[in-house]
Parts: structure tokens; C-alpha cells; sequence
């Protein structure tokens, strides 16, 4: 990830990167788990699953202040909450990581959730029956050889924006 679409986290080569750190809202994660029919027996993947926590801006969304980057792994731990499901988040910042387990440790989810500290590009994902990407263009690029290679058919691969 790239904190600010331009610069890497301090150690880590950009060319590591798929995508710029970017806050998946709440609904998303929410809408997701229904969205793809997802259930206790899913194991849901969330590559590069750093929301962003250092920056906090809001929006204003039917009258309500909604904070935009004030979790981390929201996606996995959202839907953990909701169906059941176990999650793994995939973060290749080491910072970002140590937070979401943090989080996941806070959520009491650490017998369904685990965070994996890595590069989505070496991450083992043959046990994946989701996927989440929120990631441009060139990144979900970079994966696809790999997603068509690892994943299970009838895994679901859910993205946002892209």
C-alpha cells in the first residue's frame, strides 16, 4: 500500500505495493457479507486490509458524521461479527498489521480472525472460498495470474470501486 498514493511506508519498496491505502466504510463491509451470500463456512480474504487509521477525515453522509479511516481490517472482523465466517487479513505493512491483530484482540475474534503480516503476491490463498480487493486497477492486474492459479472454484472475489 502507498500512504498517500505516493510515498511507501517507511522500509517497505513501493514496488511491493498494489494500491494506495485507502478506508473501506463501514456499509461496504456490511453490504459485502450479503452481497456475495457469504455464510460460517467462508473463508474470506481481505488483501491489504490496512484501513488507513492514521488519517481520520469524515463525511457527512444523510445527516450523520460517518469516520471514513477509523478501523483497521474492517472487512474481515465486519464480517466475522455478521455471519460467522472466518477472516484473514493480509497487510504488508508491518505497523498496519500489528494494529489489525491489535484490533482483532479488542474484538475478541482472534479464534476467527488472523492477520498475516506479508505480501499479498506470496500469500497462500488456496483456502479461500472470498476474496475482498479494494485495490486500482494495475494491483488487482498484478494478482489475477495469481488468483486464477490459488483459488478454488466457485471462490468469490468481491471488489470494491474498480
Amino acid at each position: 500500500m502507498i500512504r498517500d498514493a505516493h510515498l511507501a511506508p517507511a522500509g517497505l519498496d513501493s514496488s511491493d505495493h498494489l494500491g494506495p491505502i485507502s478506508a473501506s466504510p463501514q456499509y461496504v463491509a456490511e453490504a459485502l457479507v450479503y452481497f456475495a451470500n457469504l455464510n460460517t463456512d467462508d473463508i474470506l480474504f481481505d488483501l491489504g486490509c490496512n484501513d488507513g487509521e492514521d488519517c481520520k477525515p469524515k463525511r457527512i453522509v444523510l445527516g450523520h458524521m460517518i469516520p471514513l479511516y477509523d478501523a483497521t481490517c474492517r472487512v474481515v472482523t465486519t464480517a466475522s461479527r455478521l455471519v460467522g465466517l472466518k477472516g484473514v487479513g493480509v497487510e504488508i505493512d508491518s505497523k498496519a498489521a500489528a494494529k489489525a491483530q491489535h484490533t482483532v484482540i479488542q474484538e475478541h475474534l482472534q479464534d476467527r480472525v488472523s492477520i498475516i503480516c506479508g505480501n499479498a503476491l506470496e500469500s497462500d490463498l488456496s483456502t479461500a472460498t472470498a476474496v475482498f480487493l479494494y485495490l486500482l486497477p494495475k494491483g488487482m492486474s498484478r494478482l489475477l495470474q495469481k488468483l486464477q492459479a490459488e483459488l478454488q472454484p466457485g471462490c468469490k472475489v468481491i471488489t470494491y470501486m474498480f
